[in-house]
């Protein structure tokens, strides 16, 4: 009975592993057959996907950098100090051509190489023709004086001028820079390094602390800044630590003493926390006896024009006495006399 019990029944479906039974007319191979065609379908799906995908991607790169995309139209911003259509030419982009294949890079290091004051160009695309070019100019940090003019020095550490008459207002006269061999566009060498970087602290330090009565800075000593506001005022700063807070110091003292019109001398910070005042006392100057101008005798004043300066009323003159005729002398008294001076 038990034999009979495990003998498989001809023509029933095969038992599956966990007791339940396979689809009737199936079985367990054919069912592996039929997963792995639809897993092979499955894949060749894909690979046709990702074909059509490239296919697309490269067909619109190539209308875009060559059908879409051409420039009409090529716009400046900034560079004020030069004329656009000048700096459209340096930029060497062309109408018509494929806004996406500009080289931004070659485009900056040509404007930036053939202008001194620009400091940087940027690239805009403005879709679908426009490209805008964004100039950055560097402002003037500094002029030397070369002795037929003076050169700025700009932001950039380049010469942005030569030649210029007078430093513009607001840029101070800077001494300790050899500059003279300098022409425009130049990079300033590499020996004023740290007097260009004294310089940047010291302008820096400048807009902290809204300091601005000053014309001129010296960074010969870097232990031993110097600043002046025209001969009226020398400063003396030290070294450039606590910069911004010294010309802050000095700052507070010519404005609350009102010094800044009347104060002739010096004004000491170089000590972090004080601030000195030394007036400066110009005594008029000692010419050797040589060159003292002669003085002129003065001429007599009469009586009645010093009375009638001093508003009193002349005083009436006496009548002068001639004077009395001595009596005739006797001749007997004068060899009296005479014998006597002989006696």
């Amino acid at each position: 009975m038990k034999k009979a019990r495990n003998k498989r029944i001809e023509g029933s479906a095969p038992a599956r592993k966990g007791g339940g039974r396979l689809p009737h007319g199936k079985s367990g191979r054919a069912q592996r057959r039929t997963g792995t065609k639809k897993r092979r379908r499955h894949g060749n799906n894909i690979l046709m996907y990702l074909l059509i995908l490239f296919f697309m991607l490269s067909t619109a790169a190539v209308l875009i950098f060559t059908v879409f995309f051409k420039i009409k139209a090529v716009e400046v911003e900034g560079g004020e100090r030069y004329r656009k259509d000048k700096l459209i030419a340096t930029s060497g982009i062309l109408l018509e051509e494929n806004m996406f294949r500009l080289d931004d890079r070659a485009i900056e290091k040509r404007m930036v190489d053939g202008y001194s004051y620009i400091e940087s160009v940027r690239i805009r695309r403005e879709l679908p023709e426009t490209v805008v070019l964004e100039i950055s100019e560097a402002a003037p940090l500094g002029a030397v004086d070369q002795g037929a003019g003076y050169i700025l020095i700009g932001e950039n550490r380049r010469v942005l001028e030569k030649g210029v008459p007078n430093p513009p207002e607001g840029v101070p006269v800077v001494r300790g820079i050899e500059a003279l061999s300098l022409n425009e566009g130049d990079y300033i060498p590499e020996e004023n390094a740290r007097q260009l970087t004294l310089l940047e602290a010291f302008i820096t330090a400048v807009k902290e602390s809204g300091f601005s009565y000053y014309t001129a800075v010296d960074l010969s000593d870097p232990y031993n800044l110097t600043m002046y506001y025209g001969d009226q005022i020398t400063y003396l700063l030290g070294t450039e630590s606590e910069l911004a807070y010294k010309l802050a110091s000095i700052r507070k003292v010519l404005e609350q003493e009102n010094l800044i019109e009347s104060f002739e001398g010096t004004i000491d910070a170089s000590f972090e926390g004080e601030v000195w005042t030394r007036p400066s006392r110009n005594p008029s100057p000692v010419l050797p006896e040589s060159e003292l101008p002669e003085e002129k005798p003065a001429e007599p004043v009469e009586e009645e024009e010093r009375q009638e300066a001093a508003g009193e009323e002349p005083e009436d003159e006496a009548p002068q006495e001639e004077p009395a005729e001595a009596p005739p002398e006797e001749s007997g008294e004068t060899e009296e006399s005479g014998e006597s001076r002989e006696d």
